[in-house]
């Protein structure tokens, strides 16, 4: 199956047969070899030849699972905004380093991150989550290096759309000129994962709207205005991966060219260009001058960005991820997402 757009447009055509929200029944999906999956909560028997007549796929596979996608939305949000609380009070230092919360697809559960996680850390953890029987806790090792919260690029903090639901990656720190011509200070992720003013979180905190999106054409791309949380404790930097500094932005090079993405769910993870100017439609949107590159992308991984080496720590963004499958992976150009945005790279 060619890129995961073929996949992306039979769920986008479910989600139109659905009235353009998630059926009650829904319970996920994944991709896993090139095969696309759905997980619901009734009787797969019951929904299997609608959803086959919708997509025109009898190939995808249709199985049970207990928790609704909704549902486990909802439990996210709602440990989300119970771990906020209970870090503000700061007198919990296993609850202080819950750093990530998002929904599992192929568990379906939701998960709850834990930095340095031990067996102490997990009992308190899973005392103050009792009423939680849909989760998993598991650990991130390596700690932040800061002593203000920044909005750091790449693996270090997953981003959440708290009106939606679903987590995704920081791509870069940027500045804009909004339509008002107010400057808007933020970052920039995949367009995919929300719609204008939808709120975004970071670690339980409300970090800012999106307050622009192109979806089609030279990016998928969107842009989250800070200005909307002026009080948020967090600053925008462009550290990624607390090791490196996106300093610049960068065309793509020649074929064959490697570069890195750093992605929240895949870590740091190398790849080389396939093609420097790609087109391709997916969600029934064309899409142009892409950078397609051979690399396994995950869920999670939307908008991390692709990164080169300039000199030692210093790396230039080439673009951002938009999605992919077991063996090609696709990246809005940097340079288009900012020209279009009318914005400059935050340094």
């Amino acid at each position: 199956m060619e890129y995961s757009n073929v996949i992306n447009q039979e769920f986008d055509s479910l989600v139109e047969y659905w009235g353009k929200e998630y059926a009650s029944y829904y319970a996920g999906a994944y991709i896993s070899n090139n095969h696309f999956t759905i997980m619901v909560t009734c009787d797969p028997k019951d929904v299997q030849n609608d959803i086959w007549n919708v997509t025109n796929d009898k190939n995808i596979s249709i199985i049970r699972a207990k928790y609704s996608y909704d549902y486990l939305c909802g439990v996210q949000k709602q440990i989300t905004e119970l771990i906020a609380d209970l870090q503000a009070e700061k007198n919990n230092s296993a609850v202080s380093d819950v750093i990530g919360i998002g929904v599992d697809e192929i568990k379906n559960e939701v998960f709850v991150e834990v930095l340095n996680l031990d067996d102490n850390k997990r009992k308190t953890i899973e005392s103050v989550l009792t009423p939680f029987q849909e989760i998993h806790i598991i650990s991130k090792d390596k700690p932040y290096q800061e002593t203000i919260r920044k909005v750091s690029a790449g693996t270090d903090r997953w981003l959440q759309n708290y009106t939606l639901g679903g987590s995704l990656t920081i791509g870069f720190c940027a500045t804009r000129v909004g339509e008002s011509g107010i400057t808007e200070k933020g970052f920039v992720t995949a367009g995919h994962a929300g719609n204008k003013t939808n709120i975004m979180r970071i670690s339980g905190t409300k970090v800012g709207k999106i307050s622009w999106k192109k979806y089609g054409g030279k990016c998928d791309a969107a842009f989250v205005n800070m200005n909307f949380y002026p009080n948020s404790d967090f600053e925008r930097s462009n550290i990624l991966s607390t090791n490196y500094t996106i300093a610049s932005t960068s065309s793509v090079g020649v074929v064959g060219s490697a570069y890195a993405l750093h992605g929240k769910e895949s870590g740091i993870i190398s790849g080389t260009v396939n093609n420097r100017s790609f087109d391709f439609v997916m969600n029934g949107k064309s899409f142009t001058d892409h950078v397609r590159m051979e690399m396994h992308v995950n869920r999670g991984d939307s908008g991390g960005p692709l990164v080169k080496t300039i000199s030692g720590n210093i790396k230039s963004v080439i673009g951002i991820c938009s999605g992919g499958d077991d063996t090609y992976s696709n990246f809005s150009k940097a340079t288009n997402i900012l020209n279009l945005m009318n914005g400059s790279l935050f340094t």
